[in-house]
């Protein structure tokens, strides 16, 4: 469970002292070990006391029209030398014009800060009255902000016609004068922000530039606006830019998911000065950012819970990334789905469903802290007495498959499939665009000709309708439908819907269907520019089957003839497990990944919740940090709890197994390679998500890259790790070392800055 957000919620109303005395004690523990949030509260503060002296302005309704009318007065009165001496009586009466212009100008100023402060407020969390408080104030800001921009539009016209060229010149230093004398910043004296105005003579473009304070409240982002706008700033609701999307400032681009942000990935020049240049994406490339696991005090919560997870999508993404010379979207990467990458060689058992293995030692990255690694091992099928397949396969052949290969390398897979397939097993393919359509019916794989000729047809054309394919999909598995068979729909597309029904929900409401009626949906995804990962991912999930990205048919032949019996077939179907911590032992732990998998402790015998799907021979494995008191070597560290339900009967089980301090090893050095393997991927995927919990992103960086260099010849034979090998050493060099110690820098918002 995810405390840290927990506590952002329950600060607000710490700091109006509207909590319980328990929220209290548990706001104040959490605020001992955690920067971030202390400095949040201290941004808290600075707002309420803002809001609590805050005064209406009102303005007059016909000011605009009235400083209108004198600018142009002003301007042939005085033949176009608007801004020269303050001498006599017209410059008198230019002067107090200037004069009322600038007190307009502090005016609206403020009421922008306003804004900006109303709704960074809401951001750490406000949820009660000054989320009502800071909508509604960003509706009458609005009309202000609207006001602004005209007036900004009419002045830069009276004043271009004005004359001498150093009268702007003249404009600007006083505008620059107004902001300094108007006060307002935000944060310390080490960090003042201020908001800079400026407008060009002809009127075709100008700029706002918001520098973060840093507690983060608000978002650093540059909006250019040309053709004629002079502002576009938002007023109650999110705004959406071209630029990366914050986390603060920006909500929802794409689908509307609970818990998190989805947002197009659009990396930054720099991202938080220890991450290295990239190249922008395209901005229909949808990732989500589901946070990150906070340290739990074991005196509040022992129960750690989630639903198993065995997809490896995050991983190849991140692959593709990289072999093209940048590093993935933070948000792309999902921790558990690097971890579960690798093969940690445990042992499957000979008649039980499951076998869990444990291994812990002291931290390489942080000190006082130990790494606990709990893996489970599901038993293993032959092939030869694998269940017969029903496969019904629903390719996307849309116009953007036509990219980067995408549809080819979808027919060479399922060439590749075909080739490993039993004699009883059946393929169909659905297709889809504008709309959905059969290639082949169910057809045994002895008519192996047919199902290839079926395959040549797929070609690119049309829009996407993701929804109708499926529908098809599903009616052509109902049909075909068989107890005791593997009934799967495999979804190949690159998750753009643009046609028909394109809402992430209705299409995850269709695939709930199916799973309902005994059908499994597995999620294929290709391509990387152009490609939505977050629908993707919710099918595979909703769909009690599997996530899988392909970037390269080496990556296909993992899948379709080296594990095909392990992809295919499950063993297990809702597995859920829950870790109970042993309170003399442990004092706090902190879950690395899972995040989206999360499942309430209440909620881990509760059977109608969805839990994750495991298939034959396949292992999942997760990796804690604890913080550990005195203890004893025959003390019990935790007893890890495994519920899920038969594949074939539905009938639920569970059992138990305790770990102990003896499986604790004195040093990080006397571990197992597949433990230190396990870990190195952890931080790779922490460095490349830029985690807030790195002491210093660069040295544990290099710590990772050090430990499969070592442990690389005892893995001379998986190609995966020497894979992990170059890419990690491909990664170095987009990564920038800065010098500074960990000590110096500070959190804005969700991210650190040296």
């Amino acid at each position: 469970m995810n405390t840290h957000e927990l506590m952002k919620e329950l600060l607000s109303a710490y700091c109006d002292g509207a909590v319980t005395s328990e929220d209290k004690q548990r706001v104040e523990e959490h605020l001992a070990q955690c920067a971030r949030c202390r400095t949040e509260l201290e941004a808290l503060r600075k707002v309420s006391s803002v809001l609590k002296h805050w005064k209406d302005e009102t303005v007059s309704p016909d000011l605009e029209q009235k400083i209108y009318k004198r600018l142009l007065a002003g301007s042939q009165g005085q033949g176009g030398m608007y801004m020269k001496s303050m001498s006599g009586s017209a410059g008198q009466k230019d002067y107090w014009d200037l004069k009322v212009l600038q007190g307009v100008l502090v005016v609206l100023t403020i009421g922008f800060l306003g804004v900006l402060y109303v709704k960074g407020y809401m951001n750490v969390g406000m949820l009660g009255k000054f989320r009502t408080v800071g909508d509604s104030s960003g509706q009458q800001f609005s009309g202000v902000t609207n006001a602004m921009a005209r007036s900004s539009q009419r002045f830069n016209s009276a004043v271009s016609d004005l004359g001498p060229s150093q009268s702007m010149d003249s404009v600007s230093n006083v505008f620059s004068r107004s902001d300094k004398a108007s006060g307002v910043t935000f944060g310390d004296s080490g960090s003042s922000d201020a908001v800079k105005l400026f407008t060009n003579t002809d009127s075709r473009a100008s700029s706002i530039e918001l520098n973060k304070s840093y507690s983060g409240v608000v978002a650093a982002q540059r909006e250019q606006v040309s053709n004629g706008m002079a502002m576009n700033i938002f007023a109650g609701a999110s705004s959406r830019s071209q630029s990366v999307a914050s986390q603060h400032m920006y909500g929802s681009t794409g689908y509307s998911v609970p818990r998190g942000r989805i947002y197009p990935a659009v990396p930054p020049p720099i991202y938080n000065g220890w991450y290295g240049p990239n190249v922008p994406l395209r901005h229909s490339t949808y990732f989500q950012d589901y946070g990150e696991n906070s340290f739990v005090n074991t005196k509040h919560d022992h129960f750690s819970t989630f639903a198993i997870d065995t997809d490896t999508a995050s991983y190849t993404i991140a692959r593709q990334y990289i072999q093209r010379g940048m590093l993935p979207p933070p948000e792309s990467v999902r921790v558990e789905e690097f971890i579960n990458y690798f093969d940690y060689r445990y042992t499957a058992p000979e008649s039980d469903t499951f076998a869990v293995y444990a291994e812990g030692a002291p931290s390489e990255f942080r000190t006082d802290t130990h790494v606990l690694r709990i893996g489970v091992k599901g038993k293993e099928i032959h092939d030869f007495v694998r269940k017969p397949a029903l496969l019904t396969f629903v390719v996307d052949v849309s116009g953007s498959m036509d990219m980067e290969n995408r549809l080819g390398l979808i027919k060479q897979s399922l060439r590749m499939l075909v080739d490993h397939l039993q004699a009883e097993d059946k393929v169909a393919i659905v297709a889809y665009s504008d709309n959905a359509w059969v290639e082949i019916a169910h057809t045994s794989v002895e008519d192996k000709d047919e199902i290839l000729n079926a395959i040549e047809r797929l070609y690119t054309r049309g829009s996407t309708s993701v929804e109708q394919g499926l529908r098809l999909g599903y009616q052509l598995a109902s049909s075909a439908f068989k107890q005791g068979y593997i009934n799967r729909v495999i979804l190949c597309s690159d998750g753009v819907a643009n046609n028909g029904v394109v809402q992430a929900e209705a299409i995850l409401e269709q695939v709930k269907k199916f799973t309902a009626r005994g059908i499994v949906v597995t999620a294929i995804g290709v391509g990387m520019e152009n490609y939505n990962d977050v629908l993707l991912e919710k099918i595979g999930d909703k769909g009690n089957g599997k996530y899988i990205h392909l970037d390269s048919l080496e990556e296909a032949r993992k899948v379709f003839a080296q594990d095909l019996t392990g992809e295919l077939q499950f063993i297990a179907k809702d597995v859920k497990i829950q870790v109970d911590f042993n309170q003399d032992v442990v004092q706090s732990y902190r879950l690395l990944g899972y995040e989206n998998r999360d499942v309430k402790d209440n909620q881990f015998r509760n059977d109608r919740v969805d839990g994750g799907e495991i298939g034959a021979g396949h292992s999942t494995t997760a990796l804690y940090e604890l913080q550990l008191n005195r203890f004893k070597p025959d003390q019990v560290i935790a007893t890890v709890y495994i519920r899920y339900k038969d594949i074939d009967t539905s009938e639920v089980k569970e059992f138990s197994a305790p770990i102990t301090v003896r499986q604790l090893d004195n040093s990080f050095s006397q571990s197992s390679a597949s433990f230190k393997l396990s870990v190195a991927a952890a931080v790779f995927a922490e460095v490349l998500r830029q985690s807030h919990w790195l002491q210093n992103p660069y040295e544990d960086f290099t710590k990772a890259l050090t430990i499969v260099q070592e442990i690389q010849p005892t893995y001379s034979d998986d190609q995966k790790v020497g894979e992990l090998l170059r890419l990690m050493q491909q990664a170095q060099s987009r990564l920038i070392r800065y010098p500074q110690p960990h000590s110096d820098y500070e959190y804005q918002g969700d991210h650190r800055v040296y």
